[in-house]
């Protein structure tokens, strides 16, 4: 019989662990994404507590919901969540309510504000899909279904990646996003921007957008530099006998 507990056992589960955190983390650096927003009130915090952060983003989509609906001229019928419980069935009904007002009639009175409005859908609906799929996961894992108050946030367990997830939508929010850089690994290069904006003559915006993407350009290098650095050291310490990486 086989032993699978034993010490050469225990370091393949661990160097497959290790592959697998290398691997995503990896896979994030793949892409550049610069966001340039114009915010009238900038509150300047660090992201809170998770649980407080999910509540922040679901009163966020709640209120951005009832705006459009209210603008729409209608009475949704989806179920609404309750603003001050942040679990895995609220972000099902936003989804759910944001897909039923994509849905709906009365857009075309909107004019210019039609298409925005219509992103903004889409963004909460896939948002809440997400962090429905990463709450649901962590239920997977043996956990508690996480339920959040904001008298009652207790801590909840995620991987990197679903942490760094969560963070951009707590970021982002319900900001408009004025211009948007995305930068591949392999050179191509998309900006977008927002009509309205790029109707505006010598916009400083524009400025400062080019500013965001080089310094985050020349952090990216460094840290893609550093990945490459630590991936070498990984190989040598948990697969000895693989051949080593070469510049």
């Amino acid at each position: 019989m086989s032993q699978s507990n034993g010490p050469l056992a225990v370091a393949g589960r661990r160097g497959g662990a290790f592959e697998e955190a290398f691997h995503r983390l990896a896979s994030d650096l793949l892409s550049l994404e610069i966001n340039t927003i114009i915010k009238s009130n900038i509150m300047g915090t660090v992201m809170p507590r998770m649980g407080h952060a999910l509540i922040g983003i679901l009163k966020d989509y709640t209120d951005q919901l009832a705006q459009i609906e209210s603008r729409l001229g209608i009475v949704s019928k989806s179920k609404q969540p309750d603003r001050e419980k942040a679990d895995r069935d609220a972000f099902d009904k936003l989804r759910e309510w944001a897909s039923e007002l994509y849905g709906s009639q009365g857009w075309e009175q909107l004019g210019e504000e039609q298409s925005a409005n219509k992103l903004m859908l889409c963004r909460i609906r896939d948002n809440s899909d997400e962090i429905k799929d990463i709450l649901e996961n962590v239920e997977k894992r043996g956990n508690p279904p996480p339920s959040f108050e904001r008298t009652n946030v207790a801590p909840i367990s995620l991987l990197p990646e679903q942490v760094l997830r969560i963070r951009k939508i707590w970021e982002i929010g319900v900001e408009t996003i004025e211009m948007q850089t995305v930068i591949q690994l392999d050179g191509d290069v998309v900006t977008r921007i927002r009509p309205q904006r790029a109707r505006i003559a010598n916009d400083p915006l524009f400025a400062i957008h080019n500013s965001a993407v080089s310094t985050s350009i020349g952090t990216w290098t460094r840290l893609v530099d550093t990945v490459g650095a630590f991936a070498k050291t990984l190989v040598s310490a948990f697969f000895p006998g693989r051949p080593k990486l070469t510049e």
